[in-house]
Parts: structure tokens; C-alpha cells; sequence
């Protein structure tokens, strides 16, 4: 019995891998909410908003003055996400390039002080039913009903080690980051500044790390009491805010394009075999 080989010609492969490659380069990750402990850092990609530098003792975490302040509780008010402080957040702007960007995830740190230096006790507590409220926000609508773009609430499913479940204390903190995955990316404009917070409406607790001097150029660390109230602190939280360009209109285009060229290709290559 005779078989009969189908072949496609290379073109139509050059041309269908290189319209899948730009498909999956430029469509938007599909997330889902999920709240990750990690004692790595993470790697910043060609779009993140990040920074890294915290203070290395309490006293020099956000504040309202941006003054070296006692190691201790004058400034939890600032630093602490916890039922009884205000909402703790950070502000970024994001780029130029493109219609705007797509928000996935943000990550933030548990304080990591150097024992030798940091003269107080900082204290948390997390357990499998905490709850965290995340927010994300647009400070120019401050004091509105359109401050806050979107709120979602994650439940810890699993506390690792560290930084361990329970009341615990010591002179560091541990340095854990927190990621929070928003269910879905929410589309950020360009050249525009953005903001997010944490609140925590239980008994739980923790310190976030962060430094009370402008060392971020495109934001600053900011509290609020709920809803749309925003107060502007002194200082930068320790943070990262993954980000993604959307592609331009004409980006699309282009790949629409190079499958209507694969289709061309195609029905020449076929109409040659049956000629």
C-alpha cells in the first residue's frame, strides 16, 4: 500500500512558529490569587518597579519627619500592617512605553534589621487563617470613592519557617518576602503614579522593612485609615511591583498579519500538489 507524505513547506513553519512566539511573548500571564512566602529576593525583570534598600535598625524605617527616631514603638504607626494601624502602602509611577501596563503581582518584606545595631524587639505574628486585605490604588483620586482600583483579601494557606506561626520576636525580623498575585492584572496607564496597601483586620501582625530617606525616585511609602483617606510618610517601603507592557495596537496587527501570510502560504503550497 502506497503512503502518501504530507509535507509543509518551510516558509509556512517559519511563519506559523515566529506568529506563536510573538502570541506567547506579548499576551498577559493568566494569574490567580495566591499569597507566597519566599526567603529569596526576587529577580526584577526588564518592567519591574522595585526597591531593595532598608533600614538597618527601627528607629530608621518610615516615618512622618524622616528623622532618626529611637529604636522602638513611636513609629509603628508607619511600619506595622495590622488591624489596629493604618493601611501601610507604597506609591511607584509607571513608564512611557506603550498603552500602559499590566499589574500581576507585588512583593513586600518582612523587616530584616541587623541585631548588632537595631536596639528594639519587633514583633509578628501569622497563622494559617490570617487574612490580609491588598489593595491597589490611584493617590491622584485620594479622598474618592476612586482611590481604590481593586481589593482583594488573601488567606494564608501554609506558614513556612520562617517566619514561623505564632507570636514571635526578635531583634531582625526575618527578612521573608511576601508576594501577593492579584487574581487577575489590572491595566496601569503610563506615566502615571500608582500605589498599594496592606491591612490585616485580625489579630496579626508584622513589620514591614522599609527606610525613612527618599532613596526611590518614583514614589514614596503612604498610610491611610480606609476607603480613600491618603497621608503621605517620609520614607520608601522595600518592595517590587511586577509589571508588563501591553503591546501596541499595531503589535497585534502584526501578528494577524503574519498568520493571514501563513494562509497564503498554505493554500499556494496545496493548490501546486493537487495541480
Amino acid at each position: 500500500m502506497n503512503t502518501i507524505k504530507r509535507t509543509f513547506p518551510f516558509p509556512l513553519i517559519l511563519i506559523l512558529t515566529l506568529a506563536t512566539v510573538l502570541v506567547g511573548s506579548f499576551a498577559p500571564s493568566a494569574s490567580a490569587q495566591q499569597l507566597v512566602f519566599s526567603t529569596a529576593a526576587p529577580t526584577p525583570g526588564p518592567e519591574d518597579i522595585h526597591n531593595f534598600t532598608g533600614a538597618n535598625r527601627d528607629g530608621l524605617n518610615v516615618n512622618s519627619d524622616g528623622a532618626a527616631w529611637n529604636d522602638g514603638g513611636d513609629n509603628d504607626a508607619y511600619t506595622y500592617v495590622a488591624h489596629d494601624r493604618f493601611h501601610q502602602g507604597q506609591t511607584f509611577t509607571t513608564g512611557s512605553a506603550g498603552p500602559g501596563y499590566l499589574l500581576s503581582s507585588f512583593w513586600v518584606r518582612h523587616v530584616d534589621y541587623d541585631s548588632d545595631v537595631n536596639d528594639n524587639t519587633t514583633w509578628w505574628n501569622f497563622s494559617t487563617d490570617t487574612v490580609i486585605t491588598a489593595r491597589v490604588t490611584d493617590p491622584s483620586a485620594a479622598d474618592t470613592a476612586g482611590f481604590v482600583l481593586r481589593s482583594e483579601d488573601f488567606t494564608i494557606s501554609e506558614v513556612p519557617n520562617p517566619p514561623g506561626s505564632g507570636v514571635q520576636n526578635n531583634l531582625s525580623g526575618t527578612g521573608v518576602w511576601l508576594q501577593f498575585s492579584l487574581e487577575s492584572p489590572i491595566e496601569l496607564a503610563p506615566d502615571s503614579l500608582y500605589g498599594f496597601d496592606l491591612n490585616i483586620f485580625s489579630s496579626y501582625f508584622f513589620e514591614l522593612h522599609g527606610i525613612n530617606e527618599s532613596v526611590f525616585a518614583g514614589g514614596g511609602a503612604y498610610g491611610g485609615a480606609g476607603g480613600g483617606d491618603f497621608n503621605a510618610f517620609v520614607g520608601d517601603r522595600v518592595f517590587l511591583a511586577e509589571l508588563a507592557v501591553i503591546p501596541e495596537p499595531s503589535t497585534y496587527a502584526g501578528i494577524l498579519g503574519l498568520f493571514s501570510l501563513a494562509g497564503v502560504v498554505f493554500f499556494r503550497a496545496r493548490r501546486r500538489r493537487t495541480a
